[in-house]
């Protein structure tokens, strides 16, 4: 009779467990090998518990290549997701090219994640907070979404229950996580843990903007989306893409693009030869501020008096023109033309002249006042 119950209890409870299976992925919408895969990774998670330890001691006694190219990534890891081409770059400052993966599962569209359930792979600038070496996706990698940019973008726009528990993983199914199969996710859990989850950023893209900015793939509703599209932009490109940006366009928002890459850290070492180079060789170009003073500011000497408040170097000998840059919190100002984003900082460009200076030093005594 009791040998009758257990199995009956055994019988139900198996009921139960594929039944919440089944429910999941038919509210998901997979597939039955999508569905076969979580289960039976559900059931390989529950009968063996692994530490990230042995999970990367079993990584390095099956791929021992990689203990070497961990070794020679310099200790940092930036992972680059693309939404639009659906590959993963896993780059690292001693690797003189990336390791290229692409995704295996897609959901949702290009555009941000706002809420639990709306199956949207976030975009944005993260970090990882832990590693999962028993995920039901193999391996998995934790991605800091939300986070504070996406908190106070939220509380703006009054949205709350913003979801969570977004991964890298392996595999071939996702709803919002960002799947790269079991072979590629060997790999990526590995470096992380080589080189520490505090050193590893995530930069979740709704396409490759290193190529260029496309407009069309920047359309949306959300009055703050070409905010963070420029945040992406910036974190991606790094100063040194962008100052060659900014040397083919000259404009005022090109420039602050740069001054924003260097402040929060987009630096590349190689920046100092870049710009010396490009300066001796680029030609005389015009940039009109809105200064307020009407005067067009050769971008070449410009370019060499920011390069030297930047990187600490003597500007060339030729050039006579100076000027001065203040960075300041922006106030919105009826007189001043709309720049196509609202963003907390604009960069000021004045002659270092006593009639610049002292337009200077208004301008900036009415941003502190506001600030």
């Amino acid at each position: 009779m009791n040998i009758r119950n257990i199995a009956v209890g055994i019988v139900v409870v198996g009921a139960v467990f594929a039944g919440g299976i089944v429910a999941v992925a038919w509210q998901k919408g997979w597939s039955v090998r999508e569905t076969m895969e979580l289960g039976a990774g559900v059931i390989a998670a529950k009968a063996a518990r692994h530490t990230v330890e042995d999970r990367t001691a079993a990584i390095l006694a099956k791929k021992p290549q990689l203990g070497s190219v961990a070794k020679s990534a310099g200790g940092k890891l930036r992972i680059l997701v693309f939404k639009n081409e659906r590959s993963v770059e896993v780059h690292a400052p001693g690797w003189k090219a990336p390791r290229i993966y692409p995704m295996t599962a897609f959901s949702g569209t290009l555009g941000p994640k706002l809420r639990e359930g709306d199956g949207q792979i976030p975009e944005g600038v993260y970090g990882i907070g832990y590693l999962n070496p028993n995920s039901s996706y193999y391996l998995s990698l934790k991605v800091t979404y939300p986070n504070a940019s996406d908190r106070a973008r939220a509380k703006a726009d009054g949205r709350t229950n913003l979801g969570g528990d977004i991964m890298i993983h392996g595999k071939a199914a996702t709803i919002g996580c960002v799947p790269v199969g079991d072979d590629a996710i060997e790999d990526i859990f590995y470096f992380a843990s080589a080189v520490g989850i505090k050193n590893v950023s995530v930069v979740i893209a709704p396409y490759d903007m290193r190529k260029g900015r496309k407009p069309e793939l920047e359309r949306s509703p959300l009055k703050w989306y070409p905010d963070l599209c420029r945040e992406i932009d910036i974190a991606l490109c790094g100063a040194a893409r962008l100052y060659g940006r900014f040397l083919e366009h000259p404009s005022d928002d090109a420039l602050m693009d740069v001054v924003m890459a260097v402040e929060n850290g987009y630096w590349d070492a190689k920046m100092v030869r870049y710009l010396k180079t490009e300066l001796d060789r680029s030609a005389p170009r015009h940039l009109h501020t809105t200064a307020g003073d009407g005067v067009d500011i050769d971008s070449h000497s410009l370019a060499v008096f920011l390069a030297g408040e930047m990187l600490g170097f003597t500007p060339p000998a030729s050039s006579t023109v100076a000027w001065t840059a203040i960075l300041c919190r922006s106030v919105p100002d009826e007189s001043e033309e709309h720049r196509g984003y609202q963003s907390p900082h604009r960069v000021h460009i004045f002659p270092a002249t006593p009639a610049g200076t002292t337009l200077a030093k208004k301008r900036l005594a009415s941003f502190k006042a506001n600030d």
